[in-house]
């Protein structure tokens, strides 16, 4: 059974449904144009899952924001997982929220109340400092709390979200608060990238220029040895409002 993946965007949360690993991640924000088509591919592998023989899954929720029709989504999704629980099937819902994040939390034990199956409410600390080391495949990717980013190397690995997602996550948070006191230094050097990886660094650009929109104190230098990687960094900062610069390497 093939896995579920959808990358984040600025209406959409990152989805990755894992047939092997018996899993669901659904986090970020979901307010997209279509709920209930959105998510009408998740209950239906969901679904699948289960027809095709899966006895155990766990189905984990970090949400920074939701509308009223995404909920009711998840509400379809819940209520098929009673079903299966109700049929023996080892069933768990970790639903997290970040630290003072009060709304999500109460979203949460609302949806607890409801559902027999064992549905956990649990705070998750975003951390202030991540690193990913270079590989092969993956990049450099490096934040921290004096907001200093890096991201550097080949982007062709076929899980961007685990290098490129704590990122997206963090710049949402900022996003959310209050960028008008921060100061950026954004590093860009990307050797190489396919298309399912520059999905990811579209959001990140699109998330800095939103930061960027309110603060207008963000640097950001893209390096590049090559034409084609030049051109994806004109294609995405000359005619934005972003500081910024080329540097050929």
């Amino acid at each position: 059974m093939e896995n579920l993946i959808n990358s984040p965007s600025n209406r959409e949360p990152l989805i990755v449904a894992d047939s092997q690993k018996g899993t669901v991640q659904v986090s970020g924000i979901s307010i997209p144009e279509n709920p209930t088509l959105f998510y009408t591919a998740l209950i239906n592998w969901v679904d699948k899952y289960f027809f095709s023989g899966g006895i155990s899954l766990e189905v984990s929720f970090s949400m920074m924001y939701f509308g009223n029709s995404s909920s009711k989504s998840f509400y379809d999704l819940f209520k098929l997982l009673e079903k299966q629980h109700d049929k023996g099937k080892q069933v768990v819902v970790n639903w997290h929220y970040f630290a003072d994040d009060i709304d999500i939390k109460e979203d949460g034990e609302e949806f607890a109340e409801f559902f027999k199956f064992p549905f956990n409410i649990t705070e998750k600390q975003l951390p202030s400092t991540f690193s990913h080391i270079m590989t092969d495949a993956a990049p450099l990717v490096y934040y921290d709390d004096s907001v200093d980013i890096i991201i550097e190397g080949s982007c062709v690995h076929s899980e961007p979200w685990v290098y490129f997602y704590p990122l997206v996550l963090w710049l949402e948070m900022l996003r959310y608060n209050e960028p008008e006191a921060i100061s950026f230094n954004v590093d860009f050097f990307i050797h190489s990238i396919d298309e399912n990886n520059l999905n990811y660094l579209t959001h990140i650009i699109h998330l800095l220029k939103l930061i960027g929109d309110k603060c207008q104190c963000i640097s950001i230098t893209w390096k590049y040895k090559n034409d084609i990687i030049k051109q994806l960094g004109e294609e995405h900062l000359i005619d934005s409002k972003l500081n910024h610069m080329f540097k050929c390497i």
